[in-house]
């Protein structure tokens, strides 16, 4: 929206493109009230020392949020010790685990779950038995 600002968005300040989207949202209770998100998401963010980045130009507004369930750094394919150290205490307390019980624990998706095991196996924190969907993983 033009003539709005970054200070003007962190104060809570907002302008709705659609009211009729805003007002709906707002009577089911998706929406506190307009303008008050974005300082809540940020303080959110800096409260568990992240940080969360805005950027505005007369015809954009974006935002980039860090992912706070599993963070990676692409170039080395390594995990937050905070996943990692999650996983191994599953595994340390059920014994055996699978790939299925790690993602209903960080809550994501197969993809990276299998990221965070293949490396845990690589380091020798986790060992791998059999292969596939049948796959288990075990403390060493």
């Amino acid at each position: 929206m033009s003539g709005i600002e970054l200070a003007d968005i962190m104060s809570g300040y907002s302008i709705c493109r659609n009211t009729q989207f805003a007002r709906i949202f707002y009577r089911l209770q998706l929406i506190e009230a307009y303008g008050t998100e974005m300082p809540k998401i940020f303080k959110v963010y800096q409260s568990i020392g992240l940080a969360s980045k805005i950027e505005i130009t007369p015809n954009v507004l974006k935002i980039s949020l860090p992912n706070t369930r599993v963070a990676t750094n692409p170039a080395s394919e390594t995990h937050t010790l905070n996943s990692d150290e999650r996983v191994l205490e599953l595994a340390r307390d059920l014994g055996v685990i699978s790939r299925k019980d790690v993602e209903r624990l960080l809550e994501i998706t197969q993809t990276p779950v299998g990221r965070i095991l293949k490396n845990l196996v690589e380091v020798g924190s986790l060992v791998k038995s059999g292969n596939g969907k049948n796959a288990k993983y075990l403390s060493p």
